[in-house]
């Protein structure tokens, strides 16, 4: 993939997280957040250097138990990949790059 359309693709999945989190989080769907959580897992999981370090219920080879994430996990989950995308927009924590 071109650097600049992952750079873009990145950018947009940041502001779509961002999005979701700017809003009221009292008033947040869980269903919103567990999709938004999905969306940014799958794509992501594979391509970031220990993705899965310190987010909420991650269960080695399963991946998330989503039964067990609840509103606070799945917000606290998200601002940790934000970050992650953001590190992973500027090239830092490539799994390409062990």
């Amino acid at each position: 993939m071109d650097n600049n359309i992952k750079i873009m693709s990145i950018q947009e999945d940041m502001k779509e997280i961002e999005a979701v989190l700017n809003n009221n989080i009292t008033d947040i769907d869980i269903q919103i957040l567990k999709k938004l959580h999905r969306k940014i897992d799958s794509k992501y999981q594979a391509c970031i250097k220990d993705w899965s370090k310190s987010l909420y219920c991650w269960i080695p080879d399963f991946g998330f138990s989503y039964d067990l994430l609840d509103t606070t996990s799945l917000i606290e989950n998200l601002e940790s990949m934000l970050c992650k995308l953001s590190s992973y927009s500027m090239g830092f924590n490539d799994i390409k790059n062990k």
